[in-house]
């Protein structure tokens, strides 16, 4: 899981494929099937972000997520979405195996 700083509080990025599926229907990209980075948009980061809090945080709006991202810290929250999405999590780098795992 990676967390990040917005809004004065620390908020988890969560890509669930509910998340992924709330992503496409705001971009209409398809997640699963391109590099949703390559050439990114302010309009796409926003709704990825919002995607991804949404999982841990209900309540969030996608005008909330808009006021907790400014120039000052664009880099930081796409570095954190990035990580996120790539799956750099504790259990990637050798945490506990899936059932399917273990059945391998």
């Amino acid at each position: 899981m990676v967390k990040i700083k917005l809004g004065g509080k620390e908020r988890e990025l969560v890509f669930t494929l509910n998340a992924l599926d709330e992503y496409e229907e705001l971009t209409g990209r398809n997640a699963l099937m391109e590099n949703i980075f390559k050439n990114i948009s302010a309009k796409e980061t926003k709704a990825l972000l919002f995607s991804a809090l949404k999982q841990d945080d209900p309540e969030i709006t996608i005008q909330d997520v808009g006021k907790m991202v400014s120039v000052s810290n664009f880099e930081e929250v796409l570095t954190a979405l990035a990580k996120a999405y790539n799956g750099d999590t504790p259990d990637s780098k050798g945490g506990e195996e899936t059932d399917n795992e273990k059945k391998t």
